[in-house]
């Protein structure tokens, strides 16, 4: 059996098995802004490039959050009181530090 799809519908399959890689200076280190571009692409896995900066933020979760290429910073946010970072490195690889 064969199947006919248009070039739309492929280029869709194949952005769902990609790993977005992401600058977070690009959202003006702004995790709302970030959220909402991923949102509309359907929240797929993510990296980021550099250091993911949140302190100070409400986050709770990392989402589809795959690694993050260089420091990540989770001081006075809800998750850094009740994850420990064991967690979170089993969770996101994370080259640089995690600061909590």
């Amino acid at each position: 059996m064969k199947y006919l799809i248009t070039e739309r519908q492929l280029k869709l399959i194949k952005e769902q098995d990609e790993i977005l890689e992401l600058d977070f200076d690009f959202f003006n280190n702004n995790w709302n802004i970030l959220q909402k571009f991923l949102e509309r692409r359907g929240n797929p896995p993510y990296i980021i490039t550099g250091d993911l900066d949140l302190r100070n933020t409400k986050i709770e979760s990392l989402g589809n959050l795959q690694s993050v290429d260089g420091d990540l910073y989770l001081t006075n946010t809800p998750l850094s009181k009740t994850t420990t970072e064991e967690e979170i490195r089993n969770q996101v690889e994370v080259e640089g530090e995690i600061v909590m």
